[in-house]
């Protein structure tokens, strides 16, 4: 005897509550961030990017010895999103020889150019002089938007996130030999202080698939509760730093010479370069290299 209708109908009813619940916990996960506490913040002022290519960046206002980092992340002052009539910008970008590793925030190669132009009578070459808003002499902002750590890529990836907003008149990259090198040890540094189950649920946030399962933030959340219960993994150990290694034992003109040899490194820095020719192309923003 064939089942009748209401009978088929009570069949889906369980069916039909569960996908429910599991679409509205869906929702909630996301509304509600759900998740583990990934905003590690190192070194003061460091912590782990949503960006995937910047892997990492500085906390917008976190503590930089008496100054702070800017509220648009930044190791420099404030400045106004909008650049101000009669005012030249012009972007430093770099790893930690922009950013001014060892030096207060006001002693920056940034600040140090600002200082100049400002004195100076003539414009930056490559900058058309243009009248300040009073009719005076033109204005100067040199904004610093070095990290230190980042590599060629890194780098590119910062002009390309920061550039449009902040309008510069000019770029000038501060080129290090070690760019393009892929290791960062302050990546490796901010990656220790997570466990093995935070850093996959992290990867899996960044993971760009196309399945659903790994789309899912319920399933991500329910993947990290099973990594946390059933591993117990001891603090992760950071890699040394094989570039101050290499100065330590005398080593440094020949560790450059392998970076400069490895065929990935000299790819890396030939599409960075590729990448700046482009973004000068398209934007008319002259990019020079320091």
């Amino acid at each position: 005897m064939a089942p009748n209708r209401s009978a088929r109908g009570a069949v889906w009813i369980p069916v039909v509550a569960v996908v429910l619940t599991l679409l509205v916990a869906e929702v909630v996960v996301r509304v509600f961030d759900l998740g583990p506490d990934l905003n590690v913040v190192s070194l003061e002022n460091l912590r782990l990017s949503e960006n995937p290519t910047l892997r990492y960046e500085l906390a917008p206002t976190s503590r930089d010895g008496r100054f702070r980092i800017s509220s648009i992340g930044l190791r420099d002052r404030e400045y106004a999103p909008e650049k101000p009539a009669g005012t030249v910008r012009i972007l430093i970008i770099g790893d930690s020889i922009a950013y001014g590793f060892g030096v207060a925030q006001n002693e920056t190669l940034a600040k140090h150019l600002e200082e100049v132009l400002t004195t100076a009578s003539a414009p930056p070459r490559g900058v058309r002089a243009r009248a300040g808003a009073d009719g005076g002499a033109m204005r100067y902002e040199v904004l610093n938007l070095g990290v230190s750590g980042y590599n060629v890529t890194q780098v590119v990836e910062t002009l390309r996130v920061r550039g449009p907003q902040l309008a510069p008149d000019l770029v000038v990259w501060a080129y290090c030999l070690n760019d393009p090198q892929a290791y960062s040890f302050e990546l490796e540094t901010l990656r220790s202080e997570l466990s093995d189950a935070a850093l996959s649920y992290r990867d899996a946030l960044l993971r760009r698939s196309r399945r659903w399962t790994d789309r899912s933030r319920l399933v991500m959340l329910a993947r990290f509760a099973i990594r946390s219960w059933t591993s117990r993994s001891a603090a992760r150990e950071v890699l040394p730093d094989t570039q101050w290694t290499a100065i330590g034992d005398g080593s440094y003109d020949t560790y450059f010479a392998e970076l400069y040899e490895e065929e990935t490194s000299r790819v890396r820095l030939e599409e960075g370069l590729a990448d700046l020719v482009r973004i000068a192309a398209e934007t008319g923003v002259p990019i020079l290299t320091w």
